[in-house]
């Protein structure tokens, strides 16, 4: 995955120098900084998020993502496409969330 990419990447191992954690941030090696007393609340907070969605939606992003890493545009909007799809089996659940979205 190219997070944040090869040069930083080659920069990190080779000098082994420590990053500040707004450095780690501006590099996008982490997507937010919190203040130390606030980490495990914050930590708590996102995988409550997580846990919110249905188990199904989280495995199916994850393998997406993770499979789209290093195509090409066209063949990744292709694979999303078909992996998303897949993964609704009897649309249930994407009627369900549609109409929870709907009401908001």
């Amino acid at each position: 995955m190219a997070v944040a990419g090869v040069g930083v990447a080659l920069d990190l191992t080779l000098t082994g120098r420590e990053v500040s954690a707004q450095e780690a941030l501006a590099l996008r090696l982490v997507t937010r900084v919190v203040p130390p007393e606030e980490l495990m609340q914050t930590a708590e907070e996102t995988a409550r998020m997580i846990r919110r969605n249905s188990r199904n939606a989280v495995r199916s992003a994850k393998e997406t993502i993770l499979e789209l890493i290093g195509r090409p545009l066209d063949d990744a909007l292709r694979l999303e496409t078909l992996y998303g799809y897949s993964s609704l089996g009897d649309f249930a659940d994407a009627r369900a969330r549609l109409a929870q979205f709907g009401k908001k």
